[in-house]
């Protein structure tokens, strides 16, 4: 089954930190089964995860499951990045020291580069042809 790029991010919030583990184990299981790519800034556990869906109702299906299976209240709130690259580690780097993107951390350990724009994206390609900027669609 094809895993298409995410173009909708929100940030992640557990509300409730008495559920810390069941916050992590939901969020986990849902990255494993597709649900949503689960992003992190390092990756160590980041406080503050970020959810990518291809639309919005990854979102609310996400919401719904974490509060009912997994019993957390979760707070999603939009970011302002809309699409998502692949990228390698020396890629990372040098997007890390240009400011051109915030790179984060898949489960799979996939890097991937968010821009706001697709126009960002692409002009950070074409200034920078060196820096591998992969188009997602996987299998």
């Amino acid at each position: 089954m094809p895993v298409l790029a995410p173009e909708h991010f929100v940030t992640a919030r557990n509300r409730d930190a008495t559920k810390h583990k069941q916050f992590h184990r939901g969020l986990g299981e849902l990255a494993e089964e597709g649900v949503v790519h689960l992003l992190r800034r390092d990756a160590t556990a980041d406080p503050t995860p970020v959810l990518g869906g291809v639309g919005p109702l990854q979102f609310e299906v996400a919401r719904h499951r974490l509060e009912h299976e997994f019993g957390v209240r979760v707070g999603l709130e939009p970011t302002s990045w809309t699409v998502a690259r692949r990228t390698d580690e020396d890629g990372a780097a040098a997007l890390k020291r240009a400011g051109r993107a915030e790179v984060m951390v898949r489960t799979d350990g996939v890097l991937l580069a968010l821009f706001r724009t697709p126009f960002g994206a692409e002009q950070t390609a074409r200034d920078h042809p060196d820096i591998l900027l992969e188009r997602m669609l996987e299998r």
